[in-house]
This record gives structure tokens, sequence and C-alpha cells, in this order.
């Protein structure tokens, strides 16, 4: 009887326990979470490329079936690609321009959801009619109807400048961004949360409109650091250049005591023997070798003149041709167009130095060549030979008369167009670092 009582009471337990889950199981609610993710990234041409993630995710292993119509201001351009995760089993996608200005993405899709997981389906889209240029300005509006258990977060991305000279400055952002964030060639803007309500869904509009203004602080740093470099350059050079007309004026000295040397310790019958040949006894064989030598090198001095003042002027048009293609390009093919100006700047910078030294050194020929024709007789308009350091240095001691005056007649065009390619060179080198950096 006894045993008959315990095991009555051990049923009437488990059933009260069993009852009592059965319930508490019942109660239990499945709640699932979904929301979105768009990504924006504003291009130089115009065009909007918008990577669209939808993410859902529940607090129990479930199976859910999502569908939803996104309709948004703009053209599609192009088709929709799209990724899911493992956990999407069946899905479906539809997308097309409704009107000139406007689009519709549809997409249906079957998952498990599982417990702290997101499961994600990513549109990747490009809009066009949404951010247009004017007057300088870019302006970007668009508006989204969103479906009614949704929410979006967006991110616009906007392109840094080309050039470090340059900087973005924005004019009107309606709503204000809640993060403002700055990425190696972007600035992004992200807004986290809807921003207006309804009971059909939600309407997400976005305003905003910039443009780019110069660098102030950039110029700022390069004109007071080009002054600096323009004052230490202009002392260094004076030095320099009084060092150098003080060993001009000694060597002339030198020279001029080395020639009444010689002459004086000359013998007799060489003096004679001079004398006759000045006379008129010149060999004409060793004239017309001296003359066709004189031709030459004044025709070589003639093609290095030329070389010496195409050389800047072609360097300038094609460096200028890369840099202005370089601004609608990539930051990587921007890099390889500043390199290659870069290098043929450099290039060129030799090539100068080189005309410049090979025609020196042909005006050195000159010289030699109007020594060796006035030894034969030849009466020489200029004497080149022992002329020319005199007047160097009488200029530089500013005792040459007849000479026109002024800080302009005392420039040397060549030392200008070699610093303008020094100054070329390292503005392009400063790009291409800048590009590299940035």
């Amino acid at each position: 009887m006894v045993m008959t009582k315990r095991l009555v009471v051990a049923i009437v337990f488990c059933s009260i326990m069993l009852i009592c889950f059965i319930a508490s199981c019942s109660c239990k609610e499945v709640s699932i979470a979904s929301g979105d993710h768009l990504e924006m990234t504003f291009q130089n041409d115009g065009l909007v490329q918008c990577v669209h993630t939808i993410l859902a995710t529940s607090n129990d292993t479930v199976n859910a079936t999502f569908s939803g119509t996104y309709s948004f201001v703009g053209n599609l351009v192009g088709n929709v690609t799209y990724e899911y995760s493992p956990e999407v089993h069946w899905h479906e996608v539809w997308f097309g321009n409704k009107s000139a200005g406007s689009a519709e993405i549809i997409i249906n899709y079957n998952a498990t959801l599982e417990p702290s997981k997101f499961t994600s389906i990513t549109l990747k889209y490009r809009v066009k009619g949404i951010l247009n240029k004017v007057n300088n300005t870019w302006f970007f509006r668009q508006s989204f109807n969103l479906p009614e258990p949704y929410t979006m977060e967006v991110v616009a991305k906007v392109p840094k400048p080309a050039f470090p000279w340059d900087m973005v400055e924005t004019e009107n952002v309606v709503p204000s961004p809640q993060v403002f964030l700055e990425e190696s060639g972007y600035y992004v803007l992200v807004w986290k949360n809807p921003l207006f309500s309804t009971e059909q869904g939600q309407t997400l509009y976005i305003e905003l409109s910039y443009r780019i203004v110069p660098n102030t602080t950039y110029w700022t740093v390069l004109l007071i650091t080009s002054s600096i470099s323009a004052i230490i350059g202009g002392a260094l050079g004076y030095l320099w250049k009084s060092l150098k007309a003080q060993k001009q004026i000694i060597d002339m000295s030198n020279r001029t005591k080395d020639k009444k040397a010689e002459e004086t310790n000359r013998p007799l019958g060489e003096d004679v023997h001079l004398t006759s040949r000045r006379q008129g006894n010149v060999n004409n064989n060793e004239f017309e070798a001296l003359l066709c030598q004189y031709r030459e090198c004044w025709g070589d001095i003639r093609q290095y003149d030329n070389l010496i003042w195409q050389i800047p002027s072609a360097t300038t048009i094609i460096t200028g041709v890369l840099v202005a293609f370089s601004s609608t390009t990539t930051l990587f093919i921007r890099a390889i167009l500043f390199l290659v100006a870069f290098s043929l700047n450099l290039v060129m910078t030799i090539a100068l130095y080189k005309h410049q030294f090979f025609r020196v050194h042909r005006f050195r020929e000159i010289e030699k060549i109007q020594d060796a024709l006035k030894n034969l007789g030849i009466r020489l308009i200029a004497d080149g030979a022992t002329s020319t350091d005199r007047i160097k240095a009488q200029i530089e001691m500013r005792t040459l008369k007849d000479m026109p005056r002024g800080w302009f007649y005392n420039r040397i065009a060549y030392n200008w167009i070699r610093w303008y390619m020094h100054l070329l060179t390292i503005v392009l080198v400063l790009a291409l670092v800048s590009v590299i950096v940035w």
C-alpha cells in the first residue's frame, strides 16, 4: 500500500514537471533581427560604387525567409553582382531602372539563422545620377525606401584630391554624420541610425556637397621652405661666384707672367721664323685644315645651343601631359606616371649638363684654333685665346668699357635653365612621394 502511494506521488510530480517544461517551451519567443549596411564610394567620373550588405540573425536556430524591395534615386549602371554566406539556401535577386531617375532592387532569400552569428547577402552595383558636378562643386543627394523591419547604416567615402596641394571642403552635410574617419585615399562619413520612420517602413535621405580647394597649409609650408632654400642657395652661390672670380684673376695674372717669361727666354731664331710666317709665308694645307676644324666647331656649338634650349621645352610639355593625364587615373597609375616623369626629367637634366660640357669644350678648341691661326700670320678680329679670360675678369671687376650694365645683363641663361630643370625634378619627387604616402 505504501509502495503504491509513493508510485502515485512520483507519477504526479513527473507529470507536473513535464507540463511546466512544455509550458516554458511554448512561451519562449524566437526573435529575429535584420539590418542593412550600405557603403558608397564616390568616383571622380560621377559614378557611385555601392556595396550593400543585408544582415540577419536570431536568438535561436531557425529557418527564415526574407523578402525586401529597395527603391532609390538614380539609375543602375551595369549588372548587380552579389555574394552570400553558406547559410543561405536559396535566393532571388531582381533589379532594374524604373524610370529616368529611379531604380529598384528586389531580393528574396531563405536562410538558417543561428544565435550570435550573422547571415549576409552582399550586393555590388554602380549608380549614376546621384553625384553631379556643378561649378566645381560635387552635389550628392540620395533617398532610400526600406522594408519595414530593416534599419540601415550608411557609409559615404569621398575621394581625396590627387595632389597634396589640394584639399576637400564640405559645404553642406544633412544630416550630420555620427562618425568621421580618414583612410589612405578617402574621407569616410558614417550615418549609424535611420533618419525618418513611418508606419510603412523607413525613409533614408542624405544630402552632401563638397569641392576641391587649394590647401593653404601646404602652400604656406612650401613657400616658407622655398624662401629659406632660395636665401641659403643665393648666399652660397654668391660666395662661390666671388671665389671663382678671384681665382680667374689670379690665373690670368699667372698666365700673363708666364707669357712674358716665355717671350723673354725665346731664342732669336724662332722669333725670326715666326716673323717670316706672319709676313705671308702661310702653309695653305695647314690653313685649310684649321679653317675646316673652325667651321666644324661652330656647327657643333650651334647644335648644342639648340639642344640646350629644346631640352627644357620638350621636357616641360611631356611632363605637363603626364601630370594632366594622371589626374584622371587611379593612385597606382598616377604613381607610375609620376615615376616616368621624374625619370625623364632626371635623364634630360644629365643630358643638359653633358651638352653644356661639350659646348664649352668646343669653345676651348676654337680658342686653340685661333691661336694656331695667329701663329700662321692670320689677323683675327677677336683673339678668343687671349681675350676670353681677360673679358671675364673685367666683367667680374666691372672695369670693361662699352658693356651693358644691369642685373639682367649679368645673368647667364644656362644657369637659369639648369636650375629650372632641378626645380622641376624636385617638384616631381615631392609629388611622387606624396602620392605614395597618400
